[in-house]
């Protein structure tokens, strides 16, 4: 009605607004253009590519388990934490100190009981809902020979078992744990010890 007259204009959505000013029935301004969008929404909470559960790792599987995120928008970023243990860790916060930027295509080591929690964060520091994925790693049980191919070299028994992983046995009443970390050692079936050689001079 005047040259301070205003508009309300309602925005709901992705919007652009173009504008002009006219006077006497002409334009009388270069067009303005604004463009509005609604960013209060929550990003999507993170993926995994290895869906939650509980694994095997075979004996001569030298390469474990890993996961990795699901691509998120141009903008957003993943935060995590994650444990080892079956423990959960705080909750995942851009810099808090058990917490992790996750960089694009990056692998996480799935071991033992692993916990990852995680979070996305948009542009605007708007945070997703915590995405919370467990996993249990389980090694298979060892392996020893059967009895017709060491007869010759009795008390020793070769025993194969997971690289790295935790050996646990008792023979004789004799207890013994040890990490395993070349995939196979060889048993004294007599004293109970457990050797990296056939000779047994490498304990």
């Amino acid at each position: 009605e005047n040259e301070y007259s205003t508009a309300l204009i309602t925005i709901s959505d992705y919007t652009v607004v173009k504008a002009v000013a006219i006077k006497d029935g002409k334009t009388a301004s270069r067009t303005v253009t604004q463009t509005y969008d609604i960013v209060n929404k929550k990003p999507a909470r993170p993926l995994t590519t290895l869906s939650p559960g509980s694994y095997t790792r075979k004996i001569g599987d030298d390469v474990g388990f890993s996961t990795k995120f699901m691509p998120v928008a141009n903008g957003t970023e993943i935060y995590y934490t994650v444990s080892y243990d079956g423990s959960f860790m705080s909750d995942p916060t851009p810099n808090g100190t058990d917490t992790i930027k996750y960089s694009d295509g990056a692998d996480i080591e799935i071991k033992g009981h692993t916990i990852i929690k995680a979070i996305a964060v948009n542009i605007f520091d708007v945070k997703s809902d915590i995405g919370i994925f467990e996993y249990i790693v389980t090694p298979e049980a060892p392996k020893a020979a059967p009895s017709a191919t060491v007869s010759g070299n009795l008390p020793v028994v070769p025993i194969t078992a997971v690289k790295g992983s935790t050996v646990k046995y008792e023979i004789n009443g004799f207890t013994n744990e040890f990490v395993c970390d070349d995939g196979k050692f060889y048993l004294d079936t007599k004293t109970g010890n457990a050797y990296k050689d056939e000779n047994c001079t490498e304990p």
